[in-house]
């Protein structure tokens, strides 16, 4: 994918257009037409070694312009290219372009966290009120987004998070993305916030291991990202407060429920 002259050329108007039409709001179906693309993510991972900077720097904010069409695409580039392993190569990019890209990238993250985590909730309230109104199994299936699909590489729900193969076609299956944030430094320092504890303990409160068809590998996520937290020492130093009056209690609750 690399070249000099007019290759290198070519290559950076492609990721201009392209990242133009991301940007234009008139182009509904780009990420249909993207995600039919096999080889279209392995390419632009390969132009994000290239030895321009300027086509790097570009590529990172390719990256974001997908997560901002839909943060769904966080699990497609995790799943397929391990993206957020990779960046810690461009972490050591000593070009100020490319620093000022990786910023934006984390700041544009940052900035759609808050989305994933009330689009999450907003599917778990509305899987807990099925349930507790004793909706059947086949109308939990009518009301599933199998647009979903699309965005999940095998189709079957199961990564090295666990099976999830039960809400595959649902929101609910993108609680992961939480735990994808969490692997590269730059984006996890982003992560942690007084509504992100907020929003994780009013989700463990509210649901349980009978809760809906998968609830189990669900909970196991959020507690799983409860785990990474109590990893990040600088982080709990800032959210003492919540952490202990908010997320503490809800945990504490889970384990006795758990024990009786």
């Amino acid at each position: 994918m690399e070249g000099t002259g007019n290759q290198s050329r070519v290559q950076q108007a492609f990721i201009t257009m392209l990242n133009l039409a991301l940007h234009n709001i008139h182009y509904p179906q780009i990420s249909s037409i993207l995600l039919k693309e096999n080889n279209f993510l392995k390419s632009l991972l390969k132009l994000m070694d290239h030895q321009h900077i300027v086509i790097r720097g570009k590529c990172i904010l390719t990256f974001l312009l997908l997560f901002k069409l839909d943060f769904r695409w966080i699990t497609v580039v995790q799943q397929e290219i391990r993206f957020f392993n990779e960046l810690d190569k461009l972490l050591r990019d000593n070009y100020k372009y490319v620093q000022c890209c990786l910023l934006c990238l984390a700041d544009g993250v940052q900035e759609i966290i808050p989305t994933v985590f009330r689009t999450i909730g907003e599917t778990l309230q509305i899987e807990l009120h099925k349930y507790s109104s004793g909706a059947n199994k086949k109308g939990y299936e009518d009301t599933q987004d199998l647009t979903n699909l699309e965005f999940i590489k095998n189709g079957k729900g199961i990564n090295e998070y666990g099976d999830f193969s039960e809400i595959v076609s649902s929101q609910l299956f993108h609680v992961t993305i939480f735990l994808d944030l969490t692997i590269n430094p730059l984006i996890r320092s982003r992560l942690f916030s007084t509504p992100m504890i907020q929003a994780l303990s009013c989700m463990l409160d509210i649901s349980d291991s009978n809760s809906f068809p998968g609830a189990s590998a669900f909970i196991s996520a959020l507690l799983s990202l409860c785990e990474q937290l109590s990893t990040q020492y600088k982080a709990l130093q800032i959210l003492v407060q919540p952490v202990v009056s908010v997320l503490a209690p809800v945990l504490f609750n889970k384990l006795n429920n758990s024990s009786s």
